[in-house]
């Protein structure tokens, strides 16, 4: 069984540390639970949550490790056992949007009595719970039937839409700071909140909304450093384009180019990973590839790989996780030792599976593996 790790949806993220996308699977339908083969110890299964109804958004906190489940009427807490800390629900039919904060300590959500169809006619109610479940507030969407994503300490709400380039930003009463014409599904935050990336636009922006840089347009962020300090973004518009990955360092206002099939960059900026075109997953020290390029850089790790869904380091750059396609045969999901530089653990997976929710340090990753539900895994 295996069925939204790193996209984003403007977070999504998420997203956070790590970047993951809204859905968790494909397709309708139970995955087969590839990771515990019984072969090895790990990953091994923390809980397996069946829920009453079909799960409609999956949060990790990443540094506390709490997972925030919400089905259409109810949201759910859990921590280290199958029963919730916690479990909220006020008469409402239809949650989305879901996000928590990394120290777990705020839930974000939104709630409507009508389906998300015909989004002109909705007036979504936008809440915020504490990290106990109590509700801080419930206050209507600014923008009626806007998504909504919480960022990732939770300092600040973003709000917008597909079809139209507007975002607006609100600090963490839903109280307004600024919008701007970008496109929602291709904006993130940097993890320690003090800068917004417009893909599209290809501009970066402090949180208070001036400009820093304008890096080039058509991209999405694929991963973002603490500070902004190291960003790796790739194009998106077409397949060959998309082969075409950026290293971008806004400390010296310098940016890189590169074919890769995606890659990440550490927590501090240090490290990045690239999955190049020979299928070739390399780890690098960042200021040696910004230098020499990624031909001439020598990597501290690598291990064959062909496609990456979702690629992270942890936050000590201790560990790294990989999922997507190994090889033109098989998917599957890795966790790597960068300071031994060996592969702790290689487990196949289902192709349908798009996205994992990690903690910061990858000890953890909960995973939605069909509709009703979820499963904590401990990956070390």
């Amino acid at each position: 069984m295996l069925k939204s790790f790193f996209s984003l949806r403007a977070a999504a993220a998420a997203a956070a540390l790590v970047a993951v996308s809204s859905l968790a699977y494909a397709k309708k339908g139970s995955f087969k639970d590839a990771f515990t083969d019984g072969k090895d110890k790990f990953p091994e299964i923390a809980w397996t949550r069946v829920f009453p109804e079909n799960v409609k958004g999956v949060a990790m906190a990443a540094d506390a490790g709490k997972v925030v489940v919400c089905t259409d009427s109810k949201t759910y807490c859990l921590t280290d056992n199958v029963e919730p800390d916690w479990t909220l629900s006020e008469g409402w039919k239809h949650a989305q949007d879901l996000g928590i904060s990394a120290d777990g300590s705020l839930v974000y959500f939104q709630t409507d009595d009508k389906p998300k169809k015909n989004t002109e006619a909705m007036t979504l109610t936008s809440r915020l719970l504490d990290g106990s479940g109590n509700q801080i507030w419930a206050k209507p969407n600014p923008g009626r039937y806007q998504s909504g994503t919480l960022s990732p300490k939770g300092k600040y709400v973003l709000t917008g839409e597909v079809m139209h380039p507007l975002v607006r930003l609100y600090d963490a009463e839903l109280n307004f700071i600024w919008e701007k014409p970008i496109q929602y599904w291709y904006v993130t935050f940097d993890p320690t909140e003090s800068y917004i990336f417009d893909g599209i636009g290809g501009i970066l922006y402090t949180t208070d909304g001036n400009m820093v840089w304008e890096y080039g347009p058509n991209t999405r962020i694929l991963s973002v450093s603490n500070q902004a300090q190291m960003v790796m973004t790739q194009y998106y518009r077409t397949v060959k384009q998309g082969q075409t990955m950026f290293l971008m360092s806004r400390t010296a206002l310098k940016k890189i180019e590169f074919k890769g099939q995606g890659g990440c960059v550490s927590p501090d900026g240090s490290l990045a990973a690239v999955v190049d075109e020979n299928e070739k997953l390399g780890v690098y020290q960042s200021s040696e590839l910004m230098a020499s390029g990624l031909a001439s850089a020598k990597p501290v790790f690598s291990t064959a790989f062909q496609k990456p869904w979702v690629i992270a380091i942890s936050a000590d750059n201790g560990k790294l996780i990989a999922m997507g396609r190994e090889n033109s045969s098989k998917s599957a999901m890795l966790l790597a030792d960068l300071k031994s530089g060996e592969v702790l653990w290689t487990k196949p997976v289902d192709s349908r599976l798009r996205n994992i929710y990690p903690t910061s340090d990858l000890k953890y990753v909960a995973v939605q593996t069909n509709d009703d539900t979820v499963v904590k895994y401990i990956c070390y």
